[in-house]
């Protein structure tokens, strides 16, 4: 499901990390939702795979939304049709839990599920972030554990969907502020262990 066209400009995305991950459409976003609600609104949908970005989920549940069959849709996320930062809109901000609490609360009774990256068979995904570690970062076992940890972080789940070179450029960023601070509390207290908010910022 893709989302609506949004109303921002590189401008904006140099200024605020807000308009990376975001559930507000254009008007002419909002004229393309209600131009698919219409052409979907006689078949019978049953399956729904979505993006687990946020304004990808709304899209979704507004299209569908006086759908017929709305309260036995499953709307299943998908991970790997996130987009992968090539465009306007790629930062997610929230785990997939988060995402998906936010619309339970706006739609109750809505069905969910979710394809995991592991049930993927996709050989160009990220297996770990531990592949990334030059020498000198992995005789560093304190930084290779917390690697690992954040690689297992909800929030981080995307970090799987990332070209390598990407990869090896955010674990080189976040090498270079550990030992500069000699600690991860940069992650713990101002990135709440978000890779990409870290990494956007620097």
């Amino acid at each position: 499901m893709q989302n609506g066209t949004l109303a921002i400009t590189q401008k904006d995305l140099d200024v605020s990390l807000d308009f990376w991950d975001t559930d507000v459409a254009a008007e002419e976003g909002e004229l393309e939702i209600q131009e698919a609600a219409k052409q979907l609104k006689d078949i019978n949908v049953r399956y729904v795979y979505i993006s687990p970005m946020r304004r990808c989920l709304n899209t979704a549940f507004r299209v569908f939304k006086e759908h017929k069959n709305f309260d036995k849709i499953e709307f299943v996320i998908l991970p790997v049709i996130m987009p992968t930062m090539e465009g306007t809109g790629t930062l997610p901000m929230n785990s997939l839990e988060e995402s998906v609490a936010l619309y339970q609360n706006e739609y109750p009774g809505v069905k969910f599920g979710c394809v995991p990256l592991e049930e993927l068979p996709s050989p160009g995904l990220v297996k770990t972030l531990c592949e990334f570690l030059t020498e000198e970062m992995s005789a560093n076992s304190e930084f290779t554990v917390k690697i690992q940890e954040l690689f297992e972080d909800p929030k981080n789940f995307f970090v799987k969907l990332l070209d390598a070179p990407l990869v090896q450029e955010m674990v080189g960023l976040v090498y270079s502020k550990y030992q500069e601070t000699s600690s991860f509390d940069f992650l713990t207290q101002e990135y709440g262990s978000n890779m990409y908010l870290f990494f956007f910022n620097s």
